[in-house]
């Protein structure tokens, strides 16, 4: 069986919500780095394997896939070993449940992240009072509702849910948005910090994460 092909830039936070899939269900791997900055996605080679031109992307033995959370759904489904069934649980309204925060991160979390994010680093302005009142939203309703009284976003072991909201609310820490005010994010995300599965990224995106955030706040957007 051949290895999966793994297209990824560790600047994508959906891109990066794949890797640390891949690690926390001990998938094997093939990674092919891929600049974003540099627009390597709208290649002619690259829209070959995913015309929409996005990562991440992967190719298990031939079969194209794209959008991150569709992606770790298949991973599980089709690769994990049963010591890993709390990532994603047969039971069916375990998994609606899952299913129901994953939408929610991909339709109304991460599209707030987004727009924090495209404001400072694509359009080089500070984010509106919009902006960042949508993000607080989001903020509050996942204190509130899911993290206040729990380390996980549902159940008592990490879902895929955690993962995928791991590298949501991790992606805005170069831009500045701190989370000590919300006691239940802060605890997660110490939490997360500590796994395996997040560690084994190593000091490269926390390096960018460090560079990156000081050049805009040289530059007054932070």
């Amino acid at each position: 069986m051949s290895v999966i092909k793994f297209y990824h830039s560790f600047i994508s936070p959906p891109s990066r919500n794949v890797f640390f899939t891949f690690k926390a269900l001990d998938i094997p791997f093939e990674v092919h780095s891929i600049d974003l900055l540099g627009n390597e996605t709208k290649s002619e080679e690259f829209r070959k394997i995913n015309p929409h031109g996005l990562v991440p992307t992967i190719v298990d033995n031939g079969f194209a896939l794209w959008e991150s959370r569709a992606i770790i759904t298949y991973l599980f489904d089709r690769y994990a070993r049963p010591e890993f069934e709390h990532f994603y649980p047969k039971d069916l309204k375990k998994r609606a449940v899952i299913d129901r925060l994953l939408y929610f991160d991909a339709t109304t979390f991460y599209p707030a992240v987004l727009a924090i994010i495209e404001a400072i680093a694509f359009k080089k302005r500070k984010p509106t009072e919009d902006e960042f009142n949508s993000l607080y939203d989001c903020l509050e309703k996942i204190e509130r509702i899911y993290l206040k009284d729990s380390t996980y976003f549902t159940g008592s072991k990490t879902t895929l849910a955690d993962i995928a909201f791991a590298a949501s609310l991790t992606a805005l820490e170069p831009f500045g948005v701190e989370y000590s005010r919300y006691e239940g994010i802060d605890r997660f995300i110490k939490f997360i910090k500590q796994t395996d599965w997040f560690k084994s990224e190593g000091s490269d995106y926390e390096n960018f994460s460090e560079t990156f955030s000081k050049e805009m706040r040289d530059k007054g957007l932070i």
